[in-house]
């Protein structure tokens, strides 16, 4: 069975991206588990090599 191909942030279109961000810049307005829950998934994609350090780049272990 083949896997199906998962959009990326670049294959969203504008509305979508603008829409993505809303929604979750607005549940972590309201609550507290939303900011909870974020950064639990946050940390999950850091510890999966998702997280690149982009906006970030101090995170960035310059030792290597």
């Amino acid at each position: 069975m083949s896997e199906m191909q998962l959009p990326k942030w670049g294959d969203l279109n504008i509305n979508e991206r603008h829409k993505l961000l809303g929604e979750l810049i607005d549940a972590m307005i309201y609550s507290g588990e939303a900011v909870q829950e974020l950064q639990t998934i946050v940390e999950q994609f850091r510890m999966m090599g998702y997280v690149r350090s982009v906006i970030l780049p101090q995170n960035v272990d310059h030792e290597a």
